[in-house]
């Protein structure tokens, strides 16, 4: 049996049943579902579309409001290309790129001011480097990843892998 949901500009069919996931497959009624799945989690509206339970396409996420939350694309379940986060403002909170369900590129997080408070760089889903702001502007995070290793500065201690002996931070020892 079906219920009609209507929304602004919006008329969907609901047919009951529950949706499951499996790992990140999505299921509803025991088989992979295909369709387009729009449900409200908490205060943020979800709209996202499933091929053979896998993400397909666009996700989008809104503020109860109707405000843009959140938005994205994937290809056979895997997160692809700019994945962008907004506050309920509607100013920039996160930017990331993906290749091949991997990070790649450019990671950047903003303050809701719209000062930049992290800046990462990342390569086929390796951390080359990192970036941390306070509030004020002041730089308290600045390092690159060389050999599995951070060298530079991680909150204010100077970054270096346990197993060397520099471990203890202070790199004169």
């Amino acid at each position: 049996m079906s219920r009609w949901l209507f929304l602004p500009f919006l008329l969907i069919a609901c047919s009951k049943g529950s949706f499951e996931y499996r790992g990140v497959v999505l299921f509803k009624g025991g088989k992979a579902f295909t369709g387009t799945r729009m449900y409200q989690q908490g205060s943020t509206q979800k709209h996202i579309s499933y091929v053979k339970g896998l993400k397909e396409g666009t996700e989008k996420q809104f503020y109860s409001d109707g405000t843009l939350k959140k938005i994205g694309s994937y290809l056979n379940g895997q997160p692809t290309g700019e994945h962008w986060t907004y506050y309920a403002s509607g100013a920039k909170k996160k930017y990331t790129n993906f290749e091949n369900g991997l990070h790649h590129g450019d990671y950047i997080e903003w303050f809701e001011s719209g000062q930049v408070s992290v800046y990462s760089k990342f390569e086929e889903g390796r951390e080359l480097g990192h970036k941390k702001w306070r509030p004020d502007g002041k730089i308290y995070a600045n390092y690159v990843v060389s050999n599995g290793k951070n060298i530079g500065l991680s909150g204010g201690k100077l970054c270096f892998n346990a197993k060397d002996k520099e471990a203890s931070g202070n790199p004169d020892e």
